[in-house]
């Protein structure tokens, strides 16, 4: 019914986020939950889109390569990744969410979408490994994020070229400037952001921090001890 995939982006089995996904199959979403465990392949290779597990896989690495490894870019025209600790009172509302960015067409949609010009206090441009494979790195905020399959193309490639990936939040947004391809700070457009309360790094939030039932918050902590 839907072109898009949802991946589920978690540290171990979380409740909250079955529950989520079991739903959204009822509502005829296609949706798939990965924690850093998930499984294992023969690629040393295979690793980095993260800092928290920067020398093995993550649930990050293991959604991009179910991606690769069944073709799914040719089934899917979008990608929606969602961390485990991003969390609405509602189900709904992350439907909510996803019709609302699927009428746009952006390669990439997610927060604090900046240059390395505009925000060079950032504290991971300090290790060049992240960025010195761009000419012009670019930095972004993605525990609620949406890629194009022909950005998800380059991801992929990007792999198999360097051998490596660098941190998400350079390398899915260097890669859609460096082509060329469409993107949005979903904070500078009304309709995108109406579903988005707090999305923030820290601080932790507490369940008085979620005011609205029809917005998504992050970090919602509690989530991953259930």
């Amino acid at each position: 019914m839907h072109n898009t995939l949802i991946s589920f982006l978690c540290t171990n089995p979380c409740t909250y986020i079955n529950n989520l996904h079991r739903f959204l199959h009822l509502k005829s979403y296609d949706s798939v939950v990965i924690t850093d465990t998930h499984g294992s392949y023969n690629n040393p290779y295979y690793f980095g889109l993260t800092k928290v597990c920067e020398d093995r896989p993550s649930a990050w690495e293991y959604s991009i390569y179910n991606i690769a490894s069944n073709h799914l870019y040719d089934k899917y025209e979008y990608f929606f990744f969602i961390e485990d600790d991003v969390y609405s009172k509602k189900y709904e509302t992350f439907i909510s969410l996803f019709s609302s960015w699927n009428q746009y067409d952006y390669d990439f949609i997610a927060k604090k979408i900046r240059s390395k010009d505009q925000e060079p206090e950032w504290i991971w441009w300090e290790n060049e490994n992240n960025w010195n494979t761009f000419d012009d790195p670019y930095k972004s905020f993605n525990p609620i994020c949406r890629i194009s399959a022909r950005l998800i193309k380059q991801i992929i490639n990007y792999q198999k070229i360097y051998k490596k990936f660098s941190f998400h939040e350079i390398l899915f947004i260097s890669l859609c400037v460096k082509n060329n391809y469409s993107f949005i700070d979903y904070e500078d457009n009304e309709e995108l952001k109406k579903h988005i309360g707090i999305n923030t790094v820290i601080p932790e939030l507490s369940y008085n921090n979620i005011v609205y039932d029809d917005k998504l918050y992050h970090p919602y902590k509690k989530l991953l001890n259930k």
